[in-house]
């Protein structure tokens, strides 16, 4: 009877994925659609993915589909209705995995880039000071700093090639990397090149600013890493504890997978264990 359910509850969710795909194709995107395809599409030009955004929109139903049936395999013991409902909570959890794995790989590539403006402003700097033109000097950058920052400027290179000019080819790998010192370096460019000035001395002053930020940085997230700890551990001490009861004393825990108190009280610990450690990861979340 389960083994029914459970491939009943496949089928469903695999026609209930066609039935969005035909009427998106029919009908349209919906304005939600719409929404998660255009941060999808900048979020894939950002990590330089040739994939249509579409294919997200699927992988974000297949995700869900996937990780409520294993919920509603691994309750299948439960009294009834709980299984349902991990299905449901399951396929909320897993509609939002590709968002977070995509974030995931969007900020550390902006972190690695980061990394290596000061690199490759180090060798604008040393490419203007050898007597080379500004494009010569984005061309030894390209050639010299390794990817992602490397690709980034064979991007505005690739793009001055076909008729952009160079402001607005750097302006466009500034909006779409979204880099607030990649942002500093384009205005100090873009000025220098318009109005005159000593680009070399001004690249040296912006680079020391990024030092310090990134000192600053460095030091703020040491001093936080002890509250990040605590997050993980506050997370993990609750699985952590039924698995040494369990495995103490089976018959303790029994009542936990075999009673409609038992599952209740396991849902409320799940909601509260996530709430904590999404608590204590904002309170030491430091903006500045």
């Amino acid at each position: 009877m389960m083994l029914a359910v459970i491939i009943l509850c496949v089928f469903g969710a695999v026609g209930l994925q066609a039935y969005l795909l035909v009427r998106s194709l029919a009908e349209g995107y919906s304005s939600y659609e719409q929404r998660y395809l255009r941060s999808a599409t900048a979020a894939l030009s950002q990590l330089s993915i040739n994939v249509p955004a579409e294919r997200l929109l699927l992988l974000k139903l297949v995700s869900a589909s996937v990780c409520g049936v294993v919920a509603f395999a691994l309750a299948a013991a439960a009294p009834p209705l709980f299984p349902l409902i991990f299905f449901g909570l399951a396929a909320i959890a897993g509609s939002f995995l590709p968002e977070f794995c995509l974030r995931w790989m969007l900020g550390r590539r902006r972190k690695m880039f980061n990394t290596q403006l000061i690199e490759a402003m180090n060798t604008l700097s040393n490419g203007l000071r050898s007597g080379f033109s500004f494009r010569q000097a984005l061309e030894l950058t390209a050639k010299q700093v390794a990817d992602p920052c490397g690709l980034e400027f064979r991007i505005a290179l690739h793009e001055m090639d076909l008729g952009v000019s160079l402001p607005h080819a750097l302006r466009n790998m500034s909006d779409r990397l979204e880099d607030s010192d990649l942002e500093l370096m384009v205005m100090a460019s873009n000025l220098c090149l318009q109005v005159g000035g000593d680009l070399p001395t001004v690249f040296a002053q912006i680079i020391e600013t990024i030092r310090e930020r990134n000192r600053i940085t460095g030091k703020v997230d040491a001093l936080t890493s002890q509250g990040r700890m605590q997050a993980t551990i506050v997370g993990l001490i609750p699985i952590a504890l039924a698995f040494i009861v369990r495995a103490i004393n089976p018959e303790m825990m029994k009542p936990m997978f075999t009673t409609v108190l038992g599952w209740s009280l396991l849902v409320i610990v799940i909601a509260l264990d996530v709430a904590g450690y999404y608590m204590i990861r904002r309170i030491v979340s430091i903006r500045y």
